[in-house]
């Protein structure tokens, strides 16, 4: 799992697709928003397609470049995280969101972590990817 966190905090853009309401897929990048003994949160608004889609389809794809040679792919599912310390914890800790949303019970600011994920690394070896279950 410290592997996946490193490169998730020290990836310059990660992106995430979605399924949108026509069932095409909806990629966009995204940065996460804090990571929690181990459990990993991501933030989104009630403004955004990222927040339709997940209310829809709770299942996500991320993607971020490690090197010039490989990547990992993050599939898991989506659980929004309605409770207020997750959320005074998140926008304490993270600068953009708190400029972002001011505060944690700004009703437009939605939290969600990943649940029963597989993290695959890739490399352009040839071999096949390491994967990680969490």
């Amino acid at each position: 799992m410290e592997n996946i966190i490193n490169v998730l905090k020290n990836s310059p853009v990660i992106f995430a697709a979605t399924v949108d309401d026509k069932n095409r897929p909806n990629n966009r990048p995204i940065a996460l928003a804090m990571e929690d003994n181990g459990i990993l949160f991501f933030s989104t608004s009630t403004e955004t397609s990222l927040f339709r889609d997940l209310q829809k389809n709770p299942f996500i794809s991320f993607t971020a470049m490690i090197d010039q040679q490989s990547w990992i792919q993050i599939n898991a599912e989506a659980v929004f995280a309605e409770d207020m310390a997750t959320k005074e914890m998140i926008i304490s800790n993270n600068q953009v969101l708190k400029k972002r949303f001011q505060t944690a019970d700004n009703r437009i600011l939605k939290i969600f972590k990943l649940s029963g994920g597989t993290a695959k690394f890739y490399d352009r070896s040839g071999n096949a990817p390491r994967i990680v279950n969490f």
